[in-house]
This record gives C-alpha cells, structure tokens and sequence, in this order.
C-alpha cells in the first residue's frame, strides 16, 4: 500500500536566526524525508516510525520559502509541501506559536489575531496527535480582570471590535487546548 502523509504543519511566524520546527503525520511508510528552500540549516530530525516526523530549520535571511515532506515504502511515496514567511520580526508569544502577534497594536476599532490550524495542531500529548481537532480559546481583559471579549476557534482570524473601550492598557489571554494555564499579551487601546 502506498504511505499516506496526512498533515504537514508549519508555524505561522519563523524568524530569522532562530528555530523553527516541523511536523508531518502519516502511515504507512518505511522512510521519511524534508527539504526546504531558503538554504537553513537543520538543527533537528526525529522520526517516530510509522507516526510522526519533525525537522528543525533555522533561517539566516527573510523571504517566503517551501518547506516540503515526503513519505516512502516500497510501494510508492506521497508528499505535501506548504509556504513559510520569514521575517526579521520576533513572536511576543513565543511559547504559543500558533498565533501571529495581534495587530494592529495599538488598536482603534477592531484587533484581529491569527490562528494557524496546522501549529495549533502541533500542541500534543505524549508524543501523539490529538484524536479531535485543536481549539483555542481567546480572551480581551481589562486591567481589573474583568473578560471583555472571548471566542473560540480552531482556526483562523479571530476579530474583537474594541471601539467603544476605553483607552488603555488590556490583555489578551490565549488558551491552547492543551494547556490550562494562558499565555498574555498586552494590548493598547488608544482612540
């Protein structure tokens, strides 16, 4: 049977200097591989047989690249390829990959936050994919504490129209499905 490389799931923001890692899940294949435009070096390659594969990258000059996996056995092979972005800018979320920084920041009528359905996929348990698909949680705060806005996603832009806010200092919270506890981020409200 030919392998089938179900997932290929890249970050949504990779900066240049510092890691980024990718992941592929498939079945059925005996081999795995990577290549990637751009010339970066590898700094890590793991294979999981029979499972998952991941491959660390790391960028020396912005521009838009192709990472690609491919899958192989003895009856033939299947491969995906997706674009990245690289850039000079660096993640105010480091630990949460799979939201770009929320822009505009200041904000003055409606912030938006991007959520990569592939990196959010990445948050896993031991090792495994989840059985269902990833949801985040997003959350605008005030200073006080109090929840202002919320939706959940399991990907894509989230949108929170900030207009009649006041100016000032709020916090966005980020919830991953995995994790209990929120990565913050600082939002300014100017008018």
């Amino acid at each position: 049977m030919v392998p089938k490389l179900q997932t290929l799931a890249v970050p949504l923001l990779v900066n240049t200097g510092q890691g980024a890692e990718f992941y592929c899940y498939y079945s059925g294949a005996e081999s795995v591989g990577w290549t990637s435009t751009g010339n970066p070096t590898r700094y890590l390659y793991q294979n999981y047989p029979y499972s998952w594969s991941q491959v660390g990258y790391i960028y020396q000059n912005s521009g838009v690249y192709t990472v690609q996996a491919y899958v192989a056995n003895t009856c033939g092979y299947d491969s995906k390829s997706k674009p990245i972005t690289v850039t000079g800018s660096s993640n105010p979320c480091p630990t949460c990959p799979w939201i770009s920084p929320p822009y505009p920041n200041p904000v003055s009528d409606v912030l938006y936050i991007e959520v990569n359905p592939d990196a959010l996929m990445l948050q896993t348990t031991n090792t495994k994919p989840l059985d269902s698909d990833p949801i985040c949680d997003v959350r605008l705060y005030d200073g006080q504490g109090n929840l202002l806005r919320q939706q959940k996603t399991k990907g894509g832009t989230v949108q929170f129209n900030v207009a009649n806010l006041p100016d000032g200092i709020y916090y966005l919270h980020v919830y991953d499905v995995i994790n209990g506890k929120p990565e913050m981020l600082q939002i300014m409200v100017e008018h």
